[in-house]
């Protein structure tokens, strides 16, 4: 008689492992969640309807708004120090002011409709990750760039001028000096270096 042996058994298959249910934890529910569709999808110009900080275009946008920040903290001092508030600004003044002042109403604009990385107190998203809502966006602007964005960004001298009232020659001189005093507010668009680290 052929003794018979132990039924032989089957190899095991990863379709049998997954037959086991596994619960999922908290964190990798999150991650699956966030984790974006592809890579095309998360360099792409806008996530969730809010527009991609890693995206190209948004990077380069930020390089120039600094170009900008750096060449006016050199103007500025050339006309506080050679410029003489009473009479009126030449060409060059008024087209950078209006230059400057424009580009940086759009970035504030901008940098409401901006996603930016969650940190690690970010409640229910994981550190990284992209933050979409417009909501938490708008909140976390106001709380770190946008007091610095709206005191430099603001036309201060032209508030000052339009509010003075009144065409006496003392009244003028004071209105001048003001202007003055307050261009220095404009040194804060300096504080925009410190985004720097964040575009490498």
């Amino acid at each position: 008689d052929v003794r018979k042996g132990p039924p032989a058994m089957a190899p095991r298959t990863s379709a049998d492992d997954d037959e086991e249910p596994r619960r999922i934890s908290l964190t990798e529910q999150l991650d699956v969640h966030q984790l974006p569709a592809d890579e095309a999808d998360y360099m792409g110009k806008c996530v969730d309807g809010v527009l991609n900080p890693n995206w190209p275009g948004r990077l380069s946008w930020d390089m120039g708004i600094i170009i900008l920040v750096v060449v006016d903290a050199m103007v500025l001092p050339f006309q506080m120090a050679y410029k003489d508030e009473e009479e009126e600004g030449d060409t060059f003044d008024t087209a950078w002011f209006v230059i400057t002042t424009v580009f940086f109403m759009l970035d504030m604009l901008m940098s409401f409709l901006t996603a930016y990385d969650a940190g690690p107190n970010e409640p229910g998203i994981v550190q990284g990750r992209l933050v979409t809502s417009r909501r938490r966006i708008a909140r976390n602007y106001l709380r770190t760039w946008f007091p610095i964005d709206f005191a430099s960004t603001i036309p201060w001298g032209m508030l000052a001028n339009s509010l003075s009232g009144g065409d006496s020659s003392s009244q003028t001189a004071q209105v001048a000096k003001l202007t003055k005093i307050v261009k220095f507010v404009r040194f804060l668009r300096l504080m925009r270096m410190l985004r720097l680290p964040q575009l490498a």
